[in-house]
This record gives structure tokens, sequence and C-alpha cells, in this order.
């Protein structure tokens, strides 16, 4: 009964005898799963895949004033569409057809969207390549947090960061704010002369005289993970490819927590595959960090109250990396199909746990806990919003972040590892990782795959 009632929680009816397994996959229209009803952007009509972003900093007005130059694709479209929420507009501007290098001012519009956003719909035609948004951000933007100097460790200077997750990221850039894109950046940053900002990106290790700081990401990220922070930080080197950057009162603390992280790093590599973003630094916020964590490609941000002083809280660092192979490389191509995000970091986060210290996880109390809060929240949610594909239609993503997503994720891929073995579960997450790096997926796309890879017999009649 437990399996079955997970199993029917992601639609999925499995019929399965010693001579044939029939599959009915339920919504079995993939193309419309992948809608985005939190986002504006048209992804089938015209949608971008480079930002280039050139911003000023300005603590004293708390304000972020800049422009962001695309590239973009278009199948044919006349108009692109972005979203934005609290941003002021001046200017925008397209390639100019007759000189590539040059650029003209471009017809655009604002049409009032929801509580949740607007739509910027830009005219383009055939020779459209990119488009440049000058703007600059509000006091209403809420992605971006402004502290002054006493919310920070060192009461000195202020500090600012980014929290996009999950459709705010449209608060600071104007930008196409779905999880079903994914698109690479590099951007250049100015800030105030005795601070040092930090991106999801290539990362410098210290201030420069200019006070202006390039970044590159090249690998496809979704909007949500573009994420910057401005502050007085240092870092500390901790292994090869793996760091730790805090305010300078707080680095020598964070340096000895997180002492443990290039063996999760390998553990984690010799299951799952190559660490694929070049490098993997920890950034410890100040306490007004609202998240435990939060998992920016290459720069994970991390609340200080991680910092007990015996490496007890650990396991929030391994799910932070996880999320390196989960949700940054494979990521829910809807807020409908979070749980891809969340139930795949959590489990691969205590399957790390598990070889990192050892023992059964059958009885580890973490996990018992885990159930436990499970079974609680289940007890006071409908029964639409206990299964893991979600609708939640144009609903803000952040409510349907439930222990759903995480806990009822986790135990349905345990699940499964139960039923075919821990090896066996090994190596499908493995090949399923290397298939889907860098792509957004849906829930039925995770199912067609674990049905074809995983569960269904040999030579078996399959209908999807």
């Amino acid at each position: 009964m437990y399996k079955l009632l997970f199993l029917l929680s992601i639609g999925i009816i499995s019929c399965q005898s010693s001579q044939e397994a029939k599959v009915i996959i339920n919504p079995s229209n993939h193309l419309n799963s992948r809608v985005d009803s939190n986002s504006f952007a048209q992804l089938d009509s015209a949608r971008i895949t480079h930002l280039s972003l050139n911003i000023r900093i300005d603590f004293d007005s708390s304000i972020i004033k800049g422009v962001a130059a695309y590239n973009i694709k278009r199948n044919g479209a006349t108009q692109i569409h972005f979203d934005i929420k609290d941003l002021e507009i001046s200017r925008v501007f397209v390639n100019d057809p007759n000189d590539f290098r040059k650029i003209k001012e471009a017809k655009y519009e604002i049409i009032k969207g929801n509580e949740y956003g607007d739509d910027l719909i830009v005219t383009i035609d055939d020779y459209t390549s990119t488009v440049q948004i000058a703007y600059k951000t509000t006091s209403k933007s809420s992605a971006l947090q402004w502290l002054r100097p006493q919310q920070t460790y060192g009461k000195k200077l202020p500090f600012l960061y980014t929290q996009g997750f999950a459709i705010l990221t449209r608060t600071w850039i104007p930008i196409q704010d779905s999880p079903g894109i994914k698109i690479t950046y590099n951007a250049t940053v100015a800030a105030p002369r005795n601070m040092l900002p930090l991106m999801s990106a290539n990362n410098p290790i210290k201030k420069n005289i200019k006070s202006s700081y390039t970044f590159v990401q090249s690998n496809p990220i979704p909007p949500y993970l573009i994420a910057l922070a401005v502050g007085d930080i240092s870092y500390q080197k901790l292994g090869n490819i793996t760091g730790v950057y805090a305010e300078p009162g707080l680095l020598d603390a964070a340096s000895e927590e997180f002492e443990e992280i290039d063996k999760m790093l390998t553990i984690a590599e010799s299951i799952y595959g190559a660490y694929q973003w070049n490098k993997y630094d920890l950034f410890v916020l100040p306490p007004s960090f609202p998240y435990g964590g939060m998992e920016n490609p290459q720069l994970s941000f991390i609340t200080p109250t991680i910092l007990a002083g015996d490496r007890s809280l650990t396991s929030l660092i391994a799910h932070e990396l996880a999320h390196s192979w989960s949700s940054n490389l494979i990521t829910n191509a809807t807020w409908n199909d979070f749980w891809l995000n969340e139930g795949l970091t959590v489990y691969i986060e205590r399957r790390i746990m598990k070889e990192l210290k050892g023992g059964d996880d059958m009885v580890d109390p973490i996990i018992v806990l885990a159930y436990q809060d499970l079974l609680s929240a289940i007890n006071v949610l409908t029964d639409d919003e206990t299964s893991l594909k979600q609708n939640i239609g144009q609903s803000n993503p952040d409510d349907a972040m439930t222990d759903i997503a995480y806990e009822k994720g986790f135990f349905f891929l345990r699940e499964i590892e139960k039923t075919v073995g821990i090896e066996k579960m090994d190596a499908f997450m493995k090949k399923f990782i290397q298939e889907f790096s860098f792509k957004s997926i849906t829930t039925e796309d995770f199912i067609d795959y674990l049905y074809q890879e995983l569960l269904i017999p040999e030579n078996a009649d399959v209908n999807i």
C-alpha cells in the first residue's frame, strides 16, 4: 500500500505481469505539462540564450542600475516577452540589421499582469539577434535585500544579497523568469571600493583597485539561480576546488565547520559522476538570510546559524552540494514539478551522508523524524496538495514548497531503491544525471525514463 500510494500520487497507474507491463502516464500530454503559468515568457516563439549584465550597485539609494543584454533565439516571432516586477524600464534596443555592430531603439510595451509581475513585450523582426534593456530597480524590488551595517557581523559596512528563488529574479533583472529555460551569463559589476561582489559564477577572491568585477557562468542555468552579493567579504581556500567566503570575523569558524566538504564532494562524484561546475564555494551570509541555504551554482549561500562549532549541522552542506547534481544540473521545467528539484536533492544528500558517516539509514533518526514530519504535513494538506506533481496554476510557487516536495519525493525514490537495490539505483541515478544534464524536465519525463531504464522488464510492451 505504501508503494502504491506513492506511485498513484504522481499520476502513474502500473500493471505488470510476467508477460507484459503496461504504463499509463497521467497527464500524458508532455507538451502541455511544460506550460509555465508563472511566467509571461512564450518560450516556443522566442527565448533568450545568453545574458550580458552590466550594472552598478548604489548603496546610498539602494538601487541597481544598468543594462541587461540578451542573445535571443526566435522561431519566426515578431515579439519577445520578458517578466518584470517593480522595475523601471528606460529604453530598449535591438541590433541594427544594416550594421550588426550597432543597435537601434526598439518598440516595447508593458502589459499589466498580476501580483507576481508584468509582461514586457519587445518588438523584433527577422534580423533581431540581440535585445538590450536599460533599467533600474526600485525600493519594491523584493529580490534585493539591502542590509544596514548594524545588521551584519562586522557592523561597519552595509551588505546586499539577492534571492531570486522562485520567481523573484524578475524584480532585479528583466528576464524570462521560468525554470523551463536555461541560459549562460556574464556580468560586469561596479561596487564600492571597499566591498567585494560575488555571483553564482566564477568569483574573485579579493578586492581590486578599480572596484569593477567581471563574472562568467559558462554552464546554462535557470534564471532563479542568477545570484549576487556585495559586502565586506573575505575568502579562505579549503581544497583544490573548494573554499569559503564570509565576513572577516566569521571566516575562521566557517573554515573549520566546513572541513568535510572535500570528503562530501569525493563521495558525490564517486556515486553520481564528475562535478561539472569548475569550483564549489560556500558563502556564509548575515543572520537575516531567510533560508538554511540556497544552491546558487558554484556559490552556495549558507546561513550562519550552521556554525555550531562541532559540524553537527553539516547535512545542510551536503544538501546544497547535492543540488550540483540534481536541480542545478537537472531542473524542474515548471514549478508544478518542484519535487524533482528537492526530492532528488534530499535523496542525494542522505546518500552522501550515509557514506560519510557510515551506518544503516534504515534506522537513521533523521530519516525517522523526516517520515514523521511528512505524515504531519499530509494530515493538514488536501489530497491535491499531497501529490508530487502539483497543479499550482498562477499561485505563488512558494506556497507549494512543503515537505511533500522534499520528504515525499525522497521517500518515493527510496522506495524505488528498496525495490531494485542500492547498486541498481546508484547506476540509474548516475545515468539519469548524465542523460539530462543542463536540461529542464517534467515529472512525466522522469517517469518515462524511470520505466525505460529501471522498472520495465526486458522485452515488455509499454503503452504511454
